[in-house]
């Protein structure tokens, strides 16, 4: 088994609730509280995965610069369709335990393994 280190950037609420069940798989989550904590933990965990609610306010320029430096992958959590390879959206309203599958899936497939198909691509 594989344990994920997860960069959550969106509501503390839902960071928290994602953190208590990672925890329950041996995972970590990362819940930074700003743009500059954000790039500080990303740049310093290197985080396999790294989830990004788009309804945060600095969530556009955490991409902006996630991309910049070609970070990958990453799960937006989103209304809006993207059309990137390294981008995966799920919808906002995502629960804890399927945002953390996708990010199982996407760790997984990393390392070699195939993935089933829980994200929906744009």
């Amino acid at each position: 088994m594989t344990n994920s280190l997860i960069l959550y950037v969106g509501k503390p609420e839902a960071g928290q609730a994602l953190a208590v069940l990672a925890e329950q798989h041996n995972d970590y989550v990362y819940l930074p509280e700003n743009l500059m904590q954000t790039l500080g933990m990303y740049i310093t965990y290197f985080p396999h995965v790294t989830v990004i609610d788009m309804s945060v306010g600095y969530a556009q320029d955490v991409l902006d610069h996630l991309r910049s430096v070609d970070a990958c992958p990453v799960i937006l959590l989103t209304n809006q369709p993207i059309r990137e390879t390294a981008l995966y959206t799920l919808w906002p309203d995502t629960s804890a335990e399927a945002v953390l599958q996708a990010v199982k899936q996407l760790h997984l497939d990393e390392v070699g393994f195939v993935s089933n198909g829980v994200l929906r691509y744009a």
